[in-house]
C-alpha cells in the first residue's frame, strides 16, 4: 500500500465491497473511539499530526512505531 498512489488506494476494497477509510473520516465518524496508529514511514508523521490536530483528537490517538527516529519525530510535532 505504501508504494501505491492515493487514487489506487481509494479504489481498493476490503472483501471487494468496503472502502478503506481515511483516518480523518474515522476520527469524524467515531468521536468517542480511541485509535492506535503504527506509523510505518516518516512521510506519514506530518499528515498524522495534521489529522489529529484538525479533529482535536490528541487525547484519543496513540501514535507508535518500532523506529526510534519516527517516534522522536512524532514527539517533536
Amino acid at each position: 500500500m505504501a508504494h501505491l498512489p492515493y487514487a489506487a488506494v481509494r479504489e481498493a476494497r476490503i472483501h471487494g465491497t468496503q472502502e478503506i477509510p481515511l483516518l480523518s473520516e474515522l476520527l469524524e465518524e467515531f468521536p468517542d473511539v480511541r485509535f492506535n496508529v503504527d506509523v510505518k514511514s516518516a512521510g506519514a508523521i506530518a499528515p498524522l499530526a495534521e489529522a489529529i490536530r484538525a479533529h482535536g483528537a490528541i487525547d484519543r490517538v496513540c501514535g507508535g512505531s518500532f523506529s526510534e527516529r519516527r517516534l522522536r519525530a512524532m514527539r517533536a510535532l
